[in-house]
């Protein structure tokens, strides 16, 4: 019985359900958009008017829709409209909601400034009908606008503002200044005094007339033309002006030509004389209106040529760069690439010897990545007062047997914060910051392989710890080491082995001590540590023997079998490696 029950429990609730869902809640959302239909003041569709009219005391504005995206003011003049403006004029007014209703049927429209209203809209949409909103006064109380439609009676009260609906010529004017697109553009012309600026496109580098080496940068250029594309018109001052000699623009000032690709005409803007503080006057060649355009355009068209360089330093393909040669002063540093698959870069001048791949890698980065800080002269005929007649530094890139890029470093600025610089062939002069100096010129011992041994770690299958008092030896099994000296101790803690070898794989030297000493005065002739290495053919891969500190420094002094060079290294290496019997047992 009890189950009985709770099956008419369910049967209940769930009959309730579908009655709500498929009565109570479709009558909720009629009842809800029947309610928002009757607060909306004017309902309409902004998608489907096909033009409007605002009428106001001094003035009417007529607006017809030319295609779907593009609309063309009829009055007061024809003349392009504003997309974005007219979009959001007609939003506004379909949101017009009534927030009380004042009179249901008024019989004197007076009191609320509809009886002649100063202001009206009219509109008419794809489907021929017609609607029209009559606009009266401001609420006492400052709480929205009386209104009414023509076909209704009822006076109601809206919250808004006037200016929200009483729109200017202006407002619904297109403001557009130039219309191009900028990757079409080719040709960049600015006239004007002292310096008229040209660029010139050629595929995708833009580039002066008549500098071969100075290029611009793609990303000013466009930026440039962005900036240009986005001002709009201030104002319409004069449609058809009798004369040009009063705004100067009979002979500008500054003249702009943007010339496109082929089939495209020319666009050419004229900027006149300044109106105060509010713009200049300017005109298109091809359009006889004479404009208002912003400060902010001009401060654009005078952009020094300098404003527009590729400040990218090393203007060549780094990844095709075999030879890096680098001088400080009578030093010369030579790098060369090797023309195997790995294309490993080594040291081929003052010494022989592998790069530290790393720090080659780091140089190269630096290189691509380095920047320009200021071009201080585009021409220079004196190169004495930035001492680049006799340069500090030097950096020349190679690819094959040609020089393709060349660096010269003179003075350093008074603030030691940047040096003077210039590129073969280029008459330009630029400084570069100290810290980009430094990254690129490395001292020898950096870039050279500080590597003390160089082995394959699966390949080594013995390795000889030899201490003053006691001697370690350790035989690899599988897996598995084992120690076999001073006595046999089977698998022994299983990270040890590898631990060891890659204390002695990252082994590097910080100073390469030169003249070289006595071994006596090093320790080397008793060594603190000599570590051997084998394979499992009984082939030696690698012995490093360890000595004395270096006059109390956390550095000793070291040196490798079968290599005459003596070396410093970090005293942590031996530290690292274990020395007593207790390290070995499992």
């Amino acid at each position: 019985m009890k189950f009985k029950g709770t099956l008419w429990l369910i049967l209940i609730l769930a009959g309730l359900a579908a009655y709500y869902y498929a009565v109570d809640l479709p009558r909720e959302e009629k009842e809800k958009k029947e309610k928002e239909r009757s607060e909306t003041v004017l309902p309409f569709q902004p998608g489907e008017v096909e033009s409007f009219v605002l009428n106001r005391k001094d003035l009417t504005l007529a607006l017809h829709r030319k295609g779907e995206n593009a609309w063309e003011l009829t009055k007061p003049l024809e003349a392009p409209g504003d997309l974005v403006a007219v979009d959001l004029f007609l939003d506004r007014l379909q949101s017009l909601k009534t927030s009380r209703l004042v009179e249901e049927s008024a019989k004197d429209l007076a009191p609320f400034g509809l009886q002649a209203p100063s202001l009206t809209v009219s509109l008419k949409t794809k489907s021929g009908k017609e609607l029209k909103l009559l606009v009266g006064d401001e609420h006492p109380m400052g709480s929205g606008i009386y209104m009414k439609t023509e076909a209704d009676a009822k006076v109601l009260l809206v919250p808004a503002s006037r200016n929200e609906i009483e729109k200017s010529v202006f407002a619904f004017r297109d403001k557009t200044l130039l219309k191009f697109e900028p990757d079409h553009i080719t040709r960049i012309d600015i006239e004007r005094q002292p310096k008229p600026l040209t660029l010139i496109k050629s595929g995708d580098q833009w580039r002066f007339p008549g500098e071969e080496f100075l290029k611009a940068d793609p990303a000013e250029v466009r930026n440039f033309l962005d900036q240009v594309r986005r001002e709009k018109i201030r104002e319409f001052v004069d449609e058809t002006p009798a004369s040009l000699a009063p705004f100067n623009l009979n002979q500008p000032t500054l003249t702009l030509t943007l010339t496109a690709k082929e089939g495209e005409p020319p666009i050419k803007l004229l900027i006149g004389n300044r109106k105060e503080e509010q713009g200049y006057f300017a005109k298109t060649d091809d359009d006889p209106r004479v404009l208002l355009v912003p400060s902010s355009l001009v401060e654009h068209l005078s952009q020094k040529q300098v404003d527009f360089i590729d400040r990218v330093l090393a203007d060549f393909n780094t990844a095709e760069a075999t030879r890096l040669d680098f001088q400080s002063g009578d030093e010369v540093i030579r790098l060369v690439r090797e023309s195997g698959e790995d294309k490993k870069w080594r040291l081929e001048f003052p010494i022989q010897s592998d790069t530290d791949t790393g720090t080659v890698n780091t140089l190269l980065a630096d290189l691509r990545e380095a920047r320009i800080e200021e071009f201080v002269k585009t021409q220079i005929v004196d190169p004495v007062p930035f001492g680049l007649d006799r340069p500090k530094k030097k950096l020349t890139a190679f690819s094959g047997k040609e020089a393709v890029w060349f660096l010269e470093l003179g003075n350093t600025t008074q603030d030691q914060l940047h040096q003077f610089a210039r590129r073969k062939g280029e008459k330009a002069v630029f400084s570069l910051k100290t810290e980009t100096v430094q990254k690129l010129f490395r001292d020898l011992n950096s870039l050279r392989d500080r590597k003390l041994l160089h082995f394959q770690t699966d390949e080594v299958n013995r390795i000889r710890l030899e201490y003053p008092k006691q001697t370690f030896e350790l035989e690899k099994e599988g897996d598995d080491w084992n120690l076999v000296q001073p006595r046999a101790v089977k698998k022994i803690k299983a990270f040890l082995g590898n631990d060891t070898l890659w204390t002695l794989k990252t082994m590097e030297f910080d100073h390469l001590v030169s003249p070289s000493m006595d071994e006596a005065k090093t320790g080397l002739n008793l060594p603190a540590a000599r570590i051997t290495l084998w394979n499992a053919k009984g082939t030696v891969l690698g012995e490093v023997s360890i000595g004395k500190p270096v006059n109390g420094q956390p550095l000793l002094f070291a040196r490798v079998e079968g290599n005459k060079s003596l070396y410093e290294i970090k005293k942590r290496f031996l530290d690292e490696l274990p020395q007593n019997l207790e390290k070995f047992e499992p």
